[in-house]
């Protein structure tokens, strides 16, 4: 990674995660989706006619922020068009049969953004009222589309899920850029800057298509003239949004009107064009925000009282909870419990699950016992008559028992020595943004002892510490932990009393324990291990008592302990770097040179044994801060903290004998 100028802890992560130009700059084009083409060339028609248009959306940030784009963008290019945001509580998500009526009534398209690929039946009732129809969406199709034009993510050329992910929001964008391309117009970037909003509010990965949409998007936020959206920022103070900004402080503004049953109020705020009326809807929007947090701090306090956490899937309900921060409150005890979480009030349902565990496909296989449903493997939603709430919970269960209880685990890129853990490499870092799901800053581990701990915040729930010379933050941690702790950290910038300084930020912390490693290992290379780990003294003790000079042992020793050992066992065969492979087993008391050490291990038919004492893992340990120096480092580390498993692979990729990271 020299020839990028990269530190070496950031080469490590880059090399680990496979980060090359392609993933970290994708290029920005219009989807090669033949649907939204098609769908665009009906919407050029539409505009050519004077057709009456509605975008239908979802009450969420990215189905009102999908539905802003297109009535923003369409309406500036002539078109009568209007938005239609469901209300959550009354009407729930998707087309909704009771509306039938008043769609057929206030336009001659309809076009769906965020939602539809399920209403099969309302799409059919649309049609037989002499609407067409255009549904664009990106959640879990069913086995098939609704009988009408269906724009979806799925249906591209040579579809590829890390690359073609766009949300509502950035299927809308695009479908408005097919239809600025089929009018010869450029690429109405201003709403970049929305479609972003939307996507990053939907937790969706910051790859592939969405990736190169946001980072378009970001740079139109900075000086956005789209009236709301700039009252939006004004009002929370934000200048320059980073994705993170978004998703911490735009978005739950968005979502928290939808939440409360105002969507439509939000979208009022996202397309107006009056800078007054503008700040007077995003300050209603802060207070209705500060609401939902008082509602689901109140509900998750009584989730806990009702949950049991012997179930394989935890269902819990309240008659007088509400269903706008259900799916908050069930990510919360996703968090708390891991494992899947059903939430129900009122006869709508919200759904957040673990890997391997899909939320949606719980639904599925529950589906006649359900009014509607929708969404994604890690989230979703429904409806259903309360009678039927005693089966789906056992029918619940019966699904969830189907897969391995989840395991929470967390994947750390790298060791980082405290050497290193300075704001110039948070610099560094700043040039692999935007962060978010799916490319997330580097997590670094750390094994040290936790000092000057104290529980602070209104509710003692975030832990202070001191970890390798710098000030630490653990959020969601309500035990005061001093002492040796592995740590699962990211390093961020403080800017406390005005002074710049580095600090950890703890995703995870637990007391020591061996790792393990994803790559590599016994499995990965064959049965035999390549690398075990033994006490020096027990291997001296060994050596002691054999016939040295009879064996085919071979030594490799720093020069004060190879002068020592040939002095006490004559005829001990001592490698120097130069030397070839040894015939028969390899004792290693230190670290040789890169080079020698690879060529031993790709020769070496025997498991060599690698006897570090605390002299020789202190002075890998305290390396210096070069590219080398790191290397030493991490061969201390792995020794250190690693599995057997796990410390095999590690010297085979330290040693530069696969291509796995260590």
């Amino acid at each position: 990674m020299q020839e990028f100028g990269l530190s070496a802890p950031a080469a490590q992560w880059v090399y680990g995660r496979g980060l090359r130009p392609t993933v970290l700059t994708p290029e920005h084009r219009l989807t090669p989706n033949p649907r939204l083409r098609e769908a665009a060339s009906h919407l050029v028609a539409a505009l050519q006619a004077k057709k009456r248009i509605r975008i239908h959306g979802d009450y969420d940030a990215d189905g009102v922020t999908a539905t802003a784009v297109l009535v923003l963008g369409l309406r500036a290019l002539g078109a009568d068009v209007h938005g239609f945001i469901p209300h959550r509580l009354e009407e729930g998500y998707g087309i909704h049969p009771s509306k039938l009526d008043e769609h057929a009534e206030s336009c001659d398209l309809l076009v769906t953004v965020d939602c539809g690929v399920s209403n099969h039946d309302e799409v059919a009732g649309l049609i037989a009222r002499g609407l067409e129809v255009i549904v664009t969406d990106h959640h879990a199709p069913p086995p098939t589309f609704p009988d009408c034009l269906v724009v979806h993510p799925e249906g591209t050329d040579g579809y590829d899920t890390a690359q073609h992910n766009l949300t509502g929001a950035g299927v809308a964008y695009h479908l408005l850029w097919a239809v600025h391309e089929a009018l010869g117009l450029p690429e109405p970037e201003p709403l970049s800057a929305l479609a972003t909003l939307g996507t990053i509010a939907d937790v969706a990965p910051l790859i592939g298509e969405n990736r190169a949409l946001i980072q378009l998007g970001l740079s139109q936020l900075v000086g956005t003239e789209l009236v709301g959206l700039r009252a939006l920022m004004d009002s929370t103070g934000l200048r320059n949004p980073s994705a993170r900004d978004v998703a911490f402080v735009l978005a739950p503004r968005i979502n928290a009107a939808g939440r409360m049953g105002e969507a439509d109020r939000a979208l009022e705020l996202l397309t107006a064009t009056s800078p007054q009326q503008a700040a007077t809807l995003a300050q209603y929007l802060e207070v209705r925000n500060v609401e939902r947090r008082e509602l689901q701090d109140r509900m998750y306090a009584e989730a806990l009282m009702l949950v049991d956490p012997t179930e394989k899937a935890l269902v819990v309900t309240h008659e007088d909870w509400h269903p706008g921060v259900m799916g908050i409150v069930a990510s919360k005890l996703l968090e708390q419990f891991y494992r899947p979480v059903y939430i129900v009030a009122q006869g709508k349902g919200s759904v957040r699950s673990t890997p391997g565990i899909s939320a949606v496909g719980g639904l599925r296989y529950s589906h006649d016992l359900l009014l509607r449903y929708g969404g994604h493997p890690g989230a979703a939603g429904f409806s259903l008559d309360a009678g039927n709430l005693p089966k789906l919970r056992d029918r619940l269960q019966d699904y969830a028992a189907q897969f391995p209880p989840p395991v929470p685990q967390l994947t750390l890129d790298a060791p980082l020595p405290s050497s290193l853990a300075t704001l110039d490499l948070w610099q560094e870092l700043q040039a692999f943004e935007p962060y978010g799901e799916g490319l997330q800053p580097p997590l670094w581990h750390l094994r040290s002892p936790l000092t000057a701990t104290k529980l602070v915040g209104r509710n003692k729930d975030c832990l202070q510490f001191q970890a390798a010379g710098l000030r630490g933050i653990k959020f969601r941690e309500s035990r005061d932990r001093p002492g040796t702790h592995d740590l699962a950290v990211r390093l961020r910038r403080s800017d406390f009393r005005g002074r710049a300084s580095a600090e950890w930020e703890a995703e995870d912390l637990r007391p020591p324990g061996a790792l393990g490693l994803e790559a590599g290992g016994a499995a990965a290379g064959g049965p035999q291990r390549l690398a075990i780990r033994r006490q020096p003294g027990t291997v001296l003790a060994r050596l002691g008592a054999a016939d040295v000079s009879a064996s085919q042992v071979a030594v490799y020793a720093g020069e004060d302990l190879r002068a020592s050992l040939s002095a006490k066992l004559p005829g001990l065969h001592c490698l120097t770097p130069e030397a070839p492979a040894p015939a028969g087993p390899l004792v290693l008391f230190d670290l040789p040179p890169h080079d020698a050490l690879h060529r031993w291990l790709s020769a070496a038919t025997l498991t060599a044994t690698f006897a570090w004492g605390p002299q020789t893992l202190a002075a890998l340990d305290a390396a210096p801060p070069t590219a080398e120096g790191y290397h030493r480092f991490q061969w201390a580390h792995a020794y250190l903290t690693l599995d057997d498993a796990g410390w095999d692979g590690a010297v085979r990729a330290l040693a530069g004998l696969d291509t796995a990271p260590a």
